[in-house]
């Protein structure tokens, strides 16, 4: 931490896009929850941590913000990848509610949900399928840039947009 504020003094924006997704089935006991735990600790216990330790320095810029990447899988999770579908909706949740903590700051909450990014991740190296069930790392950061410059605190992207939608139609079903 000492070294990146050292090097990059104007810092005013983290970007959290930590993930590994691994196949968990929970009838064969015990045996992944090792691979579990590093699951758990990579995608939503290591931005947790970065965000508190840099929330005092992003805290003394006149403009600042935190983009948590979580995945449409928080909204409507895929079985056979559970522990990730889980800590993206943990994602979900804490930032909500760090957005509600920061509010009265100069620092913004921002949440990006993409759908399946075409990375190693996905097993899909080097290639750049644009569309609505899988999009570039290029895409993405457009789409988030696009939120921050928007002021658009919860982005839901490609086929992500449509369990977003059906998630706020649902919500919006309950409180009539």
């Amino acid at each position: 931490m000492d070294w990146v504020l050292s090097e990059f003094r104007q810092l005013n924006v983290l970007v959290n896009n930590a993930g590994i997704q691994r196949q968990v089935n929970f009838l064969k006991g015990s045996r992944d929850l090792g691979e579990a735990d590093e699951e758990v600790d990579t995608n939503l216990i290591a931005p947790i941590h970065l965000s508190a330790q840099l929330l005092p320095h992003l805290r003394r810029k006149k403009e600042a913000a935190i983009v948590n990447i979580s995945s449409g899988l928080a909204y409507t999770p895929l079985a056979v990848v559970p522990v990730y579908c889980a800590t993206k909706a943990a994602v979900h949740s804490w930032s909500l509610s760090l957005r509600h903590q920061l509010r009265n700051t100069s620092v913004r909450v921002f949440e990006v949900a993409p759908p399946m990014v075409a990375t190693e991740l996905a097993g899909r190296r080097n290639r750049a399928e644009d569309g609505e069930y899988v999009m570039s790392a290029e895409a993405v950061a457009v789409g988030v840039v696009e939120a921050l410059e928007r002021n658009q605190h919860e982005v839901a992207l490609g086929a992500a947009a449509n369990l977003l939608a059906q998630r706020e139609a649902l919500f919006s079903a309950i409180n009539q």
